[in-house]
């Protein structure tokens, strides 16, 4: 498994925004987290993808 580019998260994050409560970020990591990532490996988790050289 790999950790989903920056742009892939787009969706789940407006999913989980839709709605239209007011979350605080770490709230809403968890909820994506949560509901589209459960799968994957924790220390894959803990990796962080770098936007500005995602293609």
């Amino acid at each position: 498994m790999e950790l989903p580019k920056f742009h892939e998260t787009f969706n789940p994050i407006l999913d989980i925004l839709s709605d239209g409560k007011i979350i605080q970020h770490r709230e809403l990591l968890k909820k994506v987290v949560e509901k589209y990532y459960s799968n994957l490996p924790v220390e894959l988790l803990k990796l962080k993808t770098n936007r500005w050289n995602n293609k």
